[in-house]
């Protein structure tokens, strides 16, 4: 909206807009004052969700052009951080959350349901959690389970994925979309236990099959017993384990940064010389 309205007066900018989520969060009457500069100003709108088109009217869309190209992030060196370090045995089942520390990422949740599968579990199931926020400075002195490791914000977060057994993402953060994290634990080469919102299914799926487990919300709430159960089953079932851990590197490879790039320019390219509606980025 910043740059529509800056460009109001300039003939020759081709404005794209690349959408990345929450605008289904917005009021009506937000949308309907944004609309009209939108319309306007706008050339094209690509996006990740299928929820990012709920604001926008079918008319609106064929009007304007939505192209979907999801979200893929380059590859990296990895090295596994030792569990030692983390106070995590070399035989234990450990789970990584990565994510903002607000109540709606599902800290307080992930906590209950690694605590209630423990208490069930024949291996012992150990939680890091790595992020910061009001959730990381209520919780992190009022846990004393020592299964429970806050570690704050890491910048390689892909080197605890990899150290890990599994990816943890229990969110039930209403303007959830595409999770880059999703795609962070992937290209660490493992599975992702997380709630079906957004796009995580799509995200985790190849084919027909799911590099990691999937629970539905209950009206916007985690259901702590039916995630401690897939963790206990996690946990103590190896064969069904390594099935899901036998999936990542197919469902890692649709996060090719050079797909998403060609994409990017081919649109960009199109806007220039004016021939969007002839070009198709499926």
């Amino acid at each position: 909206v910043l740059l529509a309205t800056y460009l109001l007066n300039n003939k020759t900018a081709k404005h794209v807009v690349s959408m990345h989520g929450m605008y289904e969060m917005m009021s009506t009457a937000q949308l309907k004052n944004l609309m009209p500069l939108l319309k306007r100003q706008v050339k094209c709108f690509i996006y990740t969700a299928e929820k990012n088109l709920t604001p926008f009217s079918e008319s609106f869309r064929e009007q304007k052009g939505f192209y979907r190209i999801d979200n893929a992030l380059p590859l990296s060196v990895i090295t596994p951080i030792p569990r030692e370090e983390i106070n995590v045995g070399v035989d234990d089942f450990l789970m990584c959350m990565v994510a903002r520390a607000i109540p709606e990422k599902g800290w307080s949740e992930a906590i209950a349901a690694v605590a209630w599968a423990n208490e069930r579990s024949n291996r012992k199931i150990q939680l890091i959690l790595i992020g910061e926020g009001p959730e990381f400075d209520r919780l992190k002195d009022l846990i004393s389970h020592e299964f429970i490791h806050f570690l704050g914000f890491k910048a390689n977060i892909r080197d605890y994925f990899a150290t890990a057994d599994i990816g943890f993402l229990p969110s039930r953060f209403k303007g959830e979309s595409f999770p880059l994290v999703i795609i962070d634990c992937l290209h660490a080469g493992k599975p992702v236990l997380a709630s079906n919102i957004g796009e995580i299914k799509q995200m985790l799926s190849s084919e027909n099959d799911l590099a990691g487990e999937l629970f539905d919300l209950n009206d916007w709430s985690i259901p702590v017993e039916t995630v401690g159960q897939i963790i206990l089953t996690l946990a103590n079932d190896t064969v069904r384990y390594q099935d899901l851990l036998k999936k990542v590197p197919a469902v890692s490879a649709k996060f090719d940064p050079e797909v998403m790039y060609s994409k990017y320019e081919a649109i960009y390219k199109d806007c220039l010389v004016q021939e969007m509606s002839s070009y198709n980025v499926s």
